[in-house]
């Protein structure tokens, strides 16, 4: 079906009609003199057929041929959305009578359906499934169904060994830091050793220039009318708090050593917490609490490795976040903007913590995050943006991704977990589906598992439009990296099985392999701050889930593990570790904890060794990560290389 545009016309007009698009009309007949030529007394010249035809009878003058263009382009968009759907439908049908002419065997014993005819691919796979779906729901209670056991050799280093330890630190109470500052006894005495005048105002303006137009936490123009209306910026635990997440965030746009950034730090943090005891019970303070409480998370999270304190604090802000959401109309916009990404910011670390503490994915999209709303006098980058992170949430919010992710957190602990066929069977097909709902502008290709896709991460492409992309093949990294190792249950051993589990086996490499290589590509300069982007940690975080992904590959005992991928991953990480972490805090493999702490208990508690070591602890602990996890990884590959 194709929308065709017709111009109808009984004879050419002349030249003088056309030009000042008029109807040419000739009551004396075609091959006379037109009436309004006859009127105006000069010469009726009539263009030929064929310059009329030459352009599909559309003479496009001064005034219409913008408006006629863009009719055209219309119309050619519409018939490709027509063509697009046709081959789908197409598509569709072909897909139906492919079905309809497969037949599998069952057979039931003990209880338990199993499959008697082997399945040779993943579309096949997914085919069975459907049916499976559609013709034997009814009669589920008469049978049992067995699921997959994927197993794992031992603990991940990158993310099950680090997990259990912070565990370990989380169940015992911990002492307050060395570096902590109390602020009542020493701010009179360091007061005299800087103006804090002069650094407050440093940070803060560098911070609205480097970091908030990427991710939109604050309304400049508002907060700047609060900043200047103070007499002393130490009075304010929104000013504190903002300090103490520049200081971090913006590690390398400071001059400030490593030392110095945890002295500055625990000042501002020290004085931001005793300003938000007194807001706590004042009930004109709700928002302001949850904004406080978004910046100094990640300080006291990441950097400092209290979790703890940092879970009640996020626990407080987010139940005041259940109470503000139902007083929408009681906001102003700008409050209800930055409300919405205040309450995603507390959204995600609530996740990190019940993930180390609980192992729970629970990603459940509160009703006023689903549309996420921008300012009219935000910059465009800003409003790109939160778009972005809209998107993103939206995705990672669907309901198979968090349940995927809870089932396979037991192989981070090495471990084993069970999952049904059906549910690895649709998950290629779920993830292309949210990838298809993305808006076109994060869709950098049609396939997101094309094998050559890691090599769009080699272009020049803005790394909000990557965002998308790489999270997507996060997600699937950490997914189908965690599930390679299948065993058929003896509960239903037969040859059908075996063959469709490796059908499966071989796919979901596939599927690991693709996105290891986008991960390692991806650790390019798009990430690195001083290319003036704002994500330090989510390039630190990448590495990680790059890193367990690796790990996972080199435990493969039938699998070509990629060694050249594994020199590149060592060279980006070395490259993003000077980048990234702070002077001094890049780990030697004789001194990484993690690494030692495989073989047995760790004596001492480790992030106290940590904190005593390293100004900023949650730095080491993640160069601590990088060392231990690529020499496991090179370990793994020369074992298997030597049994092979």
């Amino acid at each position: 079906m194709r929308v065709i545009f017709v111009s109808k016309q009984y004879h050419n007009p002349c030249a003088a009609c056309k030009f000042i698009r008029k109807k040419c009309v000739r009551t004396n007949g075609d091959t006379d003199d037109c009436d309004r030529c006859i009127e105006k007394d000069i010469k009726c010249a009539t263009e030929s057929d064929s310059s009329d035809s030459s352009d599909n009878n559309f003479h496009i003058t001064e005034d219409g041929g913008k408006e006629v263009k863009a009719w055209c382009a219309t119309i050619d968009q519409l018939n490709s959305e027509i063509d697009a759907v046709e081959a789908e439908l197409e598509e569709s049908m072909v897909q139906a009578k492919r079905q309809a002419s497969v037949e599998w065997k069952l057979s039931l014993i003990n209880g338990t359906l199993q499959l008697e005819t082997p399945i040779l691919s993943m579309e096949e796979l997914f085919m069975f499934t459907q049916a499976s779906i559609r013709y034997l729901s009814p009669f589920s209670g008469l049978f049992i169904q067995q699921p997959v056991r994927f197993q794992c050799r031992s603990i991940s280093i990158s993310l099950g060994l680090a997990s259990k330890v912070q565990r370990k630190e989380l169940i015992n109470a911990r002492r307050n830091r060395t570096f902590m500052l109390d602020y009542n006894k020493e701010f009179t005495k360091l007061s005299a050793l800087f103006d804090h005048r002069i650094v407050v105002n440093g940070l803060v303006m560098l911070y609205l220039e480097q970091y908030i137009p990427f991710t939109g936490f604050l309304h400049v123009p508002t907060f700047l009318e609060h900043y200047y209306s103070l007499d002393d910026p130490m009075d304010s635990a929104l000013v504190m708090a903002v300090c103490t997440d520049a200081l971090f965030t913006l590690l390398h746009k400071i001059h400030y050593t490593p030392h110095e950034v945890r002295m500055f730090a625990d000042l501002f943090y020290t004085r931001c917490r005793d300003l938000l005891f007194d807001m706590y019970d004042d009930p004109k303070q709700k928002l302001n609490v949850v904004l406080v409480t978004s910046f100094i998370q990640k300080y006291v999270a990441d950097v400092r490795l209290n979790e703890l304190e940092a879970n009640r604090r996020v626990t407080v802000a987010l139940l005041i976040c259940a109470d503000l959401a139902q007083c929408r109309e009681k906001m102003t916009l700008v409050e209800w903007v930055l409300f919405q990404r205040s309450y995603f910011r507390l959204k995600v670390s609530n996740l990190s913590y019940t993930f180390i503490h609980d192992d729970k994915f629970d990603i459940t999209i509160p009703e006023a995050l689903q549309i996420m709303d921008v300012l009219d006098d935000e910059p465009e980058i800003t409003k790109g943006s939160i778009r972005m992170t809209g998107e993103i949430i939206r995705f990672t919010g669907s309901p198979y991704i968090p349940f995927l992710l809870g089932k396979v957190t037991n192989i981070f602990d090495g471990k084993s977990c069970d999952i049904l066929f059906e549910d690895i069977a649709r998950f290629e097909l779920a993830i292309k589906g949210c990838w298809n709902r993305l808006p076109a502008i994060y869709r950098i290709c049609d396939d997101p598992f094309d094998p050559d896709g890691y090599k769009l991460v080699q272009g020049k492409v803005a790394p909000h439009h990557l965002l998308p992309f790489t999270i997507l093949h996060l997600v699937t990294g950490l997914i189908t990296s965690s599930i390679l190792q299948p065993h058929v249950m003896p509960t239903f051993r037969n040859s059908a099985v075996a063959e469709t589990i490796q059908v499966v086996k071989t796919r979901l490499r596939s599927l690991a392999l693709t996105s290891c290589k986008v991960l390692v590509h991806a650790l390019n300069e798009n990430w690195v701050p001083s290319a003036g982007q704002h994500l330090p940690f989510f390039g630190l975080t990448a590495m990680r889930y790059c890193l367990y992904c690796m790990e996972q590959l080199a435990c493969c005992e039938d699998f070509e593990f990629p060694t050249e991928l594994l020199h590149l991953l060592k060279k980006r990480v070395d490259n993003k570790s000077k980048s990234l972490l702070p002077d001094g805090h890049e780990l030697a493999l004789s001194s990484a904890l993690l690494y030692n702490y495989r073989g047995g208990p760790c004596h001492g508690s480790a992030f106290e060794i940590y904190d005593n070591m390293y100004p900023l602890p949650g730095f080491a602990l993640f160069s601590d990560v990088f060392v231990s996890s690529l020499n496991n990884v090179a370990n793994r590959q020369l074992k298997m290389s030597y049994s092979s």
